[in-house]
This record gives C-alpha cells, structure tokens and sequence, in this order.
C-alpha cells in the first residue's frame, strides 16, 4: 500500500535491513504465563519479573498473549515490505503445549547455523523478542510443556549466541530488538556479537489495540519512538577495520589464547587507530571498534590475561579503551562504560606493583590508568559518580599521591620527563572530581597543597604546570568557601606560586589557564581575604606586576588577553589600593590596547573582560585621569586614546552580537565617568540610549544607564534634546523591565522593580514637564479630605465589628467630618461643623479658620 506524510518515510526496520547481507529473522514470544512469579512460585522471593504495564495480573494474561501475537504480525509484514521473504522469518512462539523435547536456546543456536553460513552467503540476521524480563534484564520465556510442566527459560546475550566456530555462522550483524522493559542495558551494550537496535531503557509503555508502542514505531506505524526507548538505527562505520587481519580473532573467533598472541593482535589494533592515514577517520574508527564489541573484548583480556610482567599488553589494552571512551560517541557505550572501573583500578595489583610501588616500578602504568579513569570521568556522568564516592575516591587518591609524590621526587633528576605524565593524569583525574561536585578543601588540604606545590615548580614541564592550574580553577570556580580557604593556603605555605608560574611558563596557553585561576580565587567574599592572600600586591613586583607583564609579554594573544584583564579587574576590585598599583604599573595601557587593538578585533568575550578591568580601574582618580582626562575629548588619554569612545564601540558591536554583559559594563563605565564629569561622555548618549532600549537590557545595564542619563540631562544640553526626543521610550521601557521583575514573584524581584520604578521617578523628574505647584490652601484641602475618608472608614470598620447596641433608624443618615468649600474670589469661605461631627474635625476646621 502506497504510504503518505510521515509514514512515506523509511522505516527504522527498513533502515537496518541491507537486502545484500541480510539472511533471516527469529522473532521470538512466550505464553506470557507469570504463574513462576507467584506465592509459591519458585521465582516468588526473586529476580523481580518486568512487564509492560507494571505488576503481573492473571486476568491480564490473555491481553499480554494477545499483544505478542499482534507485535509478531506487525514486524512480518514491516520485514516484508522491507524485502524480506516470509520463508526467511520464523517465529519461535513458546506457546502452552509445546513438546517437552524443544529448547529455546537449541532452537535460536539452529536458526543461525541454518541461515548465517557460507552457503547461504548471509552476514546479518534479526532476533526480535517482545514479553517478559528480569530486572537484570534478561529474556524471561514462560510457557507450559505438553506434558504439563511449567518452563521458565532466561535468555541473556551470551546463552542465544552458539560458541565461536562453525556453527556461529559467518561473521556480521546478530540485530537484536528487545520489546521488554528495562533490557537496554542489557542488550543495547557493545557486543561482539551481537549488534543492539532498540530496547526499553526502563519501564515499557502498555501496548493498546493497535499493538506494543515500541513495535508500532519500529514497523513505521508511529513518526517517533516512545519515551524510555534507546534506539541505534545508524550502522557501524566501515573503515577498514574488517580488512584488518586480527579482525576475526579479536571480535569474532575465540579470544587469544595467551597473552603473546594478545600483544601482536592489538598491536595491529594500535596501528590501525594511531596511523597517520587514519588521522581524518581516527573517530569513524574508534566508533567502529567501539559498536563491534571493543570494550567486551579488551576487558576480557584484561581480566583474563594482565599478571605480574604483563605491563606491556596492559599499556596497549588501557591505550585502547581510553581511545573508546574519549573519542568514540558516549551514547553507543549504553551507560556501560562504567563497568571499565574496576579492572582498570585493580591494574598495578595484578602486576604486582600495588598501590604504594607503582608509581616508582611503572610510573608509565599509573599514568595510563589514570588517564583512563579521567577520560571515563569526562564523558560520562555515571563514571563521575562512581568516582566521586567514598568507595573509589579513597582509593583513587592513593594514586594520586603517590603520582604527585613520585613527579616531586625527581624534578630535579635527568628523567623528570618519565615521571610527568602520571602527576599530569592525576591533575586532570581532580579537576573531574571537583568539577562533579565542589571539594571541601578543609578535609583535601594535602591534595590542595600538592597542586599548589605542582604549579609554582620551577622545571619546564609546562603541560604539568596547565594540569595543575586547571585542576585549581575547578576546586575553586563555583563555590565561594573554596575560594577562601585556597586563598588562605596560599598566604600561609604558597605566597608567590601564582607569580612563580607565571614567571616560569613559557607557553601562552598555560598563563592562560593560570591568568583563569588566578581570576576565579580572586573573586572569594570578603575581598580582604585577597589582600591577605597577596599582602605585597600592593607593592612594585607583586602580583599584579607580573599580571601586566604577561599581558605586555603575549599582546596579540587573545586568550592571555582576556583572562589576564579578567584577573586584573578582579583584583583591583578587591582594594583601592591594589588598584591604585594597577595604574601606577600601567595597566591602563594593557585596557586601551585590548580595546582599540586590529589584531584583537574578533576576540570573542575580550572587550567584556577589558571593559570590566577598565570600570575597576576608574575607581582611583589616577585611573581616571589616564583613562578619561578631562582636559578634552581629542588628544588626551593613553596613548592619544580616551576609554568613553572605545568603550561605546566596544557596546554597539555588544549590542550587534546580542552580549549583554558587555553593554552593562559598558554602561558602568559611563556611569562612573558621568559622576566626575559628564561632559566627556556627551558624544556618546546615543549609544546609552541604545543600550537601555535594547530587547535583552540587563537589570544592571538599565541601572547604570539611567544614572549615567540623569548626569547628563543635567549637566548638558545637547544630551538633553537627544534624551528628551525618547523620553516617553525610556520611561516605558524602565516600567515594562520593572513589570517584568514583579511578575517573579520574588523579594528580589520586587526590589529590582522598586529600584527601577525610582529611577522612572528620577527621569521625570529632570526630563518632564515641570509640575505646577500647590498653593498653601490645596494642600490644607486634601489633607482633611484624605482625614474625612479615614474617619469614614474607621467608623464603617467599627460599626461592623459591633455586635451590641441599637439597630439605627435606615431612613436617617449620619453625617460626620467637616467640608470645606471651594474659595471665592472675594476669600475662602469656611463652613463650620456639621451636627455629629467629630471632635477631630472640629479642631482642623477651627484651625483652617484660623489660619485664612
């Protein structure tokens, strides 16, 4: 039948199928019997039976049946349209009444050594399933036998498969879809054997009339697939690996035998990944490896194989899997990468080195291990969780230390090189950790310290130096305690390891990680704990000297750039006084030259980080004389260059690329230029009201602007009628950012729109209309009107929480208060008190009388 819309598409059971390769399908159901599961059953106290739908019912037993049987109709006629003849599909039904003497698993073993052969010349083949499982995630089969017994069979990847040899048919593609729940991980994972198509990752969605969700959507019968499916349409990449002569024996054959045929066997693998041919496909390849059962394979071997002189297959086998799990595409692991873990971590035990030697026996073996369990930690959150826990942590850090404690040992040595890589592995295997969740610094004190001690070392071993810095930056970047207490291990054991690093690095990417450290442990609450931390940054070679040396040092270097103006700027906010050394060592310079420079143009965050720098350095007169003089517009400055023009570039391009965070710092500087004299800023209010009408305004760029608005509505006229031609678009757009910060419904939200609404009140007030003013005799008149009402008011509330007294007469009023008659133009007439009135009343009508 001629398909339409979605469904012309091809299907996903169209997409795994190659007419060329493909041999047959086994589509496999049960009776769906849970009889096992039962009180009394033998399965009764476990494993948990799954289903479709949640808890085993015996009236649903008939509805389960019936789904099965619609999801084996469904997938025939998907693999015929496919091109599939129906001689080609088999159905291995486990129904009620079948004879004692049939085995699912002899049956599944005889349809692949019937269909995959060299006869047949088929490759590939389908099993499908749909019914039960375990929550290991196993097949559960349950049936009852001709002769009346009930069966139970479990299936699991390993017992469908025939043994390697001849009857396991000829190599290719075993596809598998398992339609019950929670088998993903099961069946989804990186097989040698077996290729996983699509499998419930957990619970699996009851099916309905039209059959199982799952199967409805692989048959093309639904556009997407069901929430809670992992599905691996795509097929492996081709690279050649099949071409490979250890191929057949790696993922397909028995595993080598001895661990000399092992070597030899990945040595090949090796040269197949690193060659410099397979450069452009190296991540093709390592997907390749991965989808074929690459993992399986070299954790057996590792397992198997790794004894006590092994250290050389156990280098190739770690090289390996860490090459899978950066390079290779986390999703086709099936959240099983973990399982690597541990036969990683129990390397230098098998070899016989243990935890306390290997670092000084197999320094190179350490660092492959660790390398291996950061690269795991990188790419998957699992990983990062188990690695985080007081089960491996501890141990993990026993490798670490005795990384770092070798590398220390021999950097004096000829072959600190050798030593290295390891401390290098364990900064990087840190920084994973801290960046999982924050460390409490407190109780890693001794790992702090020897990051410190790894970073200030005066050798030339930069990529150890860059590991350190990064390692530091992500123990302190998001927590603020972090923050203070390095700040304090710094001032007590490490006063000049941030300007040791800076001084001994020669490369510009290790002062950039440095320069971001330093800007994230510069930004601790309070600020006095970095003064504390760098008492001589005040004085000339401090800290911030050599900052603005390495931004002298690497001037075209956008990275070094940034960050190195990002720490600076932090610093000096920290204290007037470290900002006051901050110009005296010029770094005013260093902000016009990042702003204004060609070469640093299209350095993206640049301007927003120079900027910054620029506002922290305005906060000292020296800095503002330097950066915008107020001897005039042209001519002054550094350099023949004033910070208001560039900054108002800096914001319209900010304003062009839509970041806002430059356009408020932008506004900041504005803001602080315009409370010393606005007149420099003149030039520049079409960029201040640009910035304060653009659609993504932050609440601090509005802020600053208005301030910045309100200075120059005053003090210049020029600025004025700029300002007073979108007078009603500022006021809207202030009250519209302070509707905006209502609607959160939080205290802070309602404090940004108090704050906004008085600037609102601000700009009224010096850029609209002059307000008539209120004779003596309009106030006094609103003051007894507004005193009536609440007179009024009170007595209403009064008299209804009265529940004694008479019931008034409904057809008398009472009247009370007094009321004041509008003046005449001979005088102000003034009636006296009415009868009823209140004392109250009486004595202001007496008093405004008096006074006329």
């Amino acid at each position: 039948a001629e398909r339409s819309g979605w469904q012309a598409l091809v299907t996903p059971i169209e997409r795994i199928v190659d007419l060329e390769r493909f041999g047959a399908a086994l589509l496999i159901t049960s009776e769906c019997d849970g009889a096992a599961w039962q009180p009394g059953g033998p399965f009764e106290d476990g494993p948990k039976l799954l289903l479709p739908g949640g808890k085993y019912s015996v009236r649903s037993r008939r509805r389960y049946r019936e789904q099965s049987m619609l999801a084996i109709d469904m997938m025939s006629k998907a693999l015929m349209q496919a091109g599939i003849s129906p001689d080609c599909i088999v159905h291995l039904d486990c129904q009620d009444g079948l004879a004692a003497y049939k085995d699912p698993v002899t049956e599944i073993h005889k349809f692949i050594r019937e269909t995959l052969n060299p006869v047949t010349r088929c490759r590939d083949c389908l099993i499908y399933y749909f019914g039960f499982a375990i929550e290991s995630g196993q097949w559960a089969l349950t049936w009852t036998n001709d002769q009346g017994y009930s069966k139970v069979c479990i299936l699991d990847p390993n017992i469908i498969l025939p043994p390697p040899g001849p009857d396991d048919g000829v190599p290719g593609a075993r596809f598998v879809i398992s339609d019950a729940p929670g088998t993903a991980r099961m069946w989804m994972r990186p097989a040698r054997r077996l290729r996983g198509v699509a499998a419930w990752q957990g619970e699996a969605l009851p099916g309905s009339n039209g059959g199982p969700p799952m199967t409805r959507w692989l048959t093309g019968l639904m556009p997407e697939p069901p929430k809670g499916v992992l599905a691996f349409l795509e097929p492996a990449p081709e690279v050649g690996l099949e071409d490979l002569p250890c191929h057949k024996a790696l993922f397909w054959g028995p595993s080598p035998p001895d661990p000399a045929l092992s070597r030899h066997l990945l040595w090949e693998l090796t040269e197949f990944l690193g060659a410099e041919t397979m450069r452009e496909h190296r991540s093709k390849g390592t997907e390749e490896i991965l989808i074929k059962g690459g993992p399986q394979m070299l954790l057996y071997i590792l397992e198997s194989q790794i004894k006590v002189g092994q250290d050389d297959l156990a280098l190739q086998l770690l090289w390996l899997l860490q090459a899978l799990a950066a390079e290779a595409p986390t999703d086709r692991w099936a959240d099983t990468m973990n399982e690597a873990l541990s036969p990683a971590m129990s390397i230098p035990d098998w070899l016989g080195h243990g935890y306390g030697k290997v670092a000084e026996n197999a320094p190179q073996i350490l660092a492959a291990v660790l390398s291996f369990l950061a690269s795991c930690a990188s790419q998957c959150a699992r990983c990062r969780e188990e690695c985080s826990e007081y089960i491996r942590w501890p141990k993990i850090q026993q490798l670490i230390f005795a990384a770092f404690q070798s590398c220390r040992d021999h950097l004096a040595a000829p072959d600190a090189a050798r030593f290295a890589p390891a401390a290098r592995a364990a900064c990087r295997m840190t920084a994973q950790i801290a960046a999982h969740h924050p460390l409490d610094v407190e109780e890693h004190e001794e790992l702090v310290c020897e990051l410190l001690g790894m970073l200030s070392q005066s050798s030339e071993l930069e990529e150890l130096r860059e590991a350190a810095a990064e390692a530091l930056l992500y123990v302190t970047f998001r927590c603020n305690k972090s923050k203070g207490q390095v700040l304090e291990l710094i001032g007590q054991y490490h006063p000049n390891c941030i300007s040791d690093a800076l001084t001994n690095s020669r490369s510009a990417r290790t002062i950039e990680r440095i320069l971001t450290f330093l800007r994230s442990v510069a930004a601790c609450q309070p600020p006095t704990a970095v003064l504390e931390a760098f008492p001589s940054g005040c004085h000339e070679g401090g800290i911030l000297d050599v900052v603005i040396e390495m931004l002298e040092r690497y001037d075209t270097d956008p990275g070094v750039q940034r960050w190195g103006l990002a720490a600076l700027g932090t610093i000096c906010s920290a204290d007037e006084a470290l900002a006051h050394r901050a110009v005296d060592a010029g770094a005013t310079k260093s902000v016009i030259w990042a702003l204004g420079a060609e070469v640093l143009s299209q350095a993206k965050f640049l301007e927003q980080d120079a900027l910054f720098c620029a506002y922290a350095l305005l906060s000292t007169e020296q800095g503002q004389e330097q950066l915008a003089p107020t001897s005039g517009i042209g001519g002054g400055g550094v350099d023949g260059h004033m910070l208001p023009g560039l900054a108002a570039s800096a914001v319209a391009r900010a304003l062009r690329e839509d970041s806002c965070e430059a356009a408020m710092w932008g506004m900041r500087i504005f803001e602080r230029i315009c409370q010393r004299h606005a007149l420099i800023v003149e030039p520049y209010v079409d960029v201040i009201l640009d910035a304060m009408l653009a659609e993504n305004c932050l609440h601090g760029t509005m802020v600053a602007a208005s301030n910045a608005v309100s200075h120059l509505a005053s003090v210049c006229p020029v600025a004025r009628e700029k300002l007073l031609a979108r007078y009603v678009s500022l006021i809207k757009a202030l009250q519209c950012k302070g509707h905006i910060a209502a609607c959160e419904g939080t205290e802070d939200g309602k404090e940004r729109e108090r704050e906004l609404m008085d600037w609102v009140q601000v700009l009224v007030d010096v850029l609209g209309p002059p307000r008539p003013v209120k004779s003596d005799d309009q106030i006094l008149r609103e003051q007894l009107r507004q005193l009536e009402a609440d007179e009024v008011k009170s007595a209403e509330k009064s008299g209804s929480k009265s529940n004694t007294g008479t019931k008034s007469n409904p057809g008398t009023k009472s009247r009370t208060g007094t009321m004041l008659d509008s003046a005449s133009r001979s005088g102000t007439k003034t009636t006296g008190t009415k009868e009823g009135a209140g004392r109250e009343s009486s004595k202001l009508a007496s008093a405004k009388v008096t006074v006329l």
